[in-house]
């Protein structure tokens, strides 16, 4: 808990799994109520978006053998807040809710260069103790996926924007919290 590195990646790892886990709990209810596709065009549409998901974490594992992962996670961050914010400017402008599509494959897929990264420069920072680590890391991911799925039962109703709003923020923490480590690290 006395590493810098480690708590930055930790909060940033932790925070792009709540936009996942936002995503997850309010999927049924955005592709079937909100945008309108039946129970099977879902499925489709949720397992597209999933293996969107495992083409950029493929990728990833690619692009980490010739630049540094926090390349990667960085490019994987800007893409996540810009597909979060895409996603909730479409959600507050009222057009084709079939166009929030676009902006959550963006938000989803690149969660495939985060996560894994975000992982991986954390634990990196703690050799010794890379097992009471894990445990953090995943001890705080699903405390906060159990918060955001319960925000989002409590205030999703009849429009996306709910979901737009917490992926937002969650986005921005994961984002900020990198980008507030990464100049730390500049600096020392």
């Amino acid at each position: 808990m006395r590493s810098r590195q480690f708590l930055t990646h930790t909060v940033c790892f932790v925070f792009a799994f709540g936009t996942l886990m936002a995503y997850i709990s309010a999927s049924s209810f955005l592709y079937q109520e909100v945008m309108g596709w039946s129970a099977l065009q879902y499925g489709l549409l949720f397992g597209g978006n999933a293996l969107v998901l495992t083409a950029m974490s493929t990728l990833s594992t690619r692009r980490i053998r010739v630049v540094e992962p926090s390349h990667v996670l960085d490019h994987g961050l800007a893409l996540l807040v810009l597909g979060a914010l895409s996603f909730a400017v479409v959600a507050a402008v009222g057009v084709d809710p079939r166009w929030l599509l676009a902006p959550l494959v963006v938000a989803v897929g690149s969660l495939g260069l985060v996560l894994g990264n975000s992982t991986g420069i954390a634990l990196a920072a703690v050799p010794p103790s890379t097992g009471r680590a894990s445990a953090i890391l995943g001890g705080a991911q699903f405390g906060l996926a159990a918060v955001v799925s319960w925000v989002l039962g409590l205030t999703a109703h009849d429009d996306a924007l709910p979901l737009a709003l917490v992926m937002v923020a969650t986005s921005l923490v994961a984002g900020g919290a990198r980008a507030l480590g990464a100049s730390r690290s500049r600096r020392a």
